[in-house]
């Protein structure tokens, strides 16, 4: 497994949040699953989530690229932005290989650590779907704007 330093970009993006507990994961999914069937769009690029820690449970957000802009309901749960822009990343490839996403995001704040590279306390999980099977990238951004060379 390499650790690589990429950026991650999509516009176009529908946005759900909700709490549970971080071994919940999945259950975000069936929402965007719905949305993208009432919303009436095409998904174009892989589901997206981060979650932020509170306690025994946090907030999930997940994140869907769809192919256009949509106009949702003011009091929809779905909330639609126009671009996810992560211009300067570390990304452990394959991280779905590794005991569980804590693990995965530990070792790239040791390999930020120990190269130098200031890292936030965030990470993003992005789920590719691949002959029926899930490959989990997991991107953690730079702390500091950083041009990516």
């Amino acid at each position: 497994m390499a650790i690589e330093k990429k950026s991650l970009q999509f516009d176009h993006v529908l946005v759900y949040k909700m709490e549970g507990k971080m071994e919940d994961w999945q259950e975000g999914f069936a929402v965007m699953e719905e949305a993208e069937l009432e919303q009436v769009v095409y998904r174009n690029g892989p589901v997206i989530f981060t979650y932020e820690a509170k306690g025994e449970s946090g907030t999930f957000t997940y994140y869907m690229p769809v192919n256009d802009k949509v106009e949702l309901a003011d009091d929809s749960d779905i909330q639609y932005e126009r671009r996810l822009d992560l211009k300067d990343a570390l990304v452990l490839r394959q991280a779905q290989e590794i005991q569980d996403f804590s693990t995965a995001f530990e070792q790239v704040k040791t390999y930020g650590e120990v190269n130098g590279i200031p890292l936030t306390d965030q990470f993003y999980c992005v789920l590719l779907e691949v002959y029926g099977d899930i490959i989990i990238d997991l991107y953690v951004p730079r702390s500091v704007p950083h041009a990516i060379h």
